[in-house]
């Protein structure tokens, strides 16, 4: 099965107005965390979520599948800012070792972006990608383990369907 690749800007602004708003909200959650407000960050990305979450009912609703995908990467970057702020702010506190798991986080959501968008240039998520992986290297941390997870079901959101039956394209 061929990979979709998204456009994260490539909502129809005529059908979801709600899309400008989010946009905006998003260069400001970008500039609140180059510009260390870690705290308005916080406040931010929460209310920028439900409006994610909005646009998704929304599209949902039309039947608009593409819409309903990006919003998910819409999510996911929203996140992805959340996250460095959430590090930083740890970071500066000198909680080095909690401050790890955000920027884990954060490197999990520019390798779920770089495998769906179009073009990683697009909300600077190629610079994002770099800058993390440059702190990542400044941790001493040299053995790595994790607790193995067993899926047993997983449905697709948008179609009812196991995410790894032929006929679901989503992404789940």
């Amino acid at each position: 099965m061929n990979r979709q690749l998204y456009n994260l800007i490539d909502i129809d602004k005529s059908k979801y107005s709600l899309i400008d708003e989010i946009l905006k909200d998003i260069s400001t959650l970008f500039e609140l965390t180059k510009n260390t407000k870690y705290d308005d960050c916080n406040n931010i990305a929460k209310l920028l979520q439900e409006k994610i979450n909005k646009l998704k009912e929304s599209a949902i609703k039309n039947d608009d599948e593409k819409t309903a995908n990006i919003t998910f990467f819409l999510h996911t970057y929203t996140s992805l800012l959340d996250y460095i702020s959430k590090f930083w702010k740890l970071t500066y506190s000198l909680d080095y070792q909690e401050a790890w798991s955000f920027l884990q986080d954060a490197l999990d959501c520019i390798n779920t972006l770089e495998k769906f968008i179009i073009s990683n240039k697009q909300f600077s998520i190629d610079k994002i990608s770099r800058y993390l992986e440059n702190i990542e290297k400044l941790y001493p941390y040299v053995y790595f383990n994790s607790i193995e997870l067993v899926a047993k079901k997983k449905i697709c959101s948008m179609c009812g369907l196991s995410p790894f039956d032929s006929k679901c394209d989503h992404i789940a």
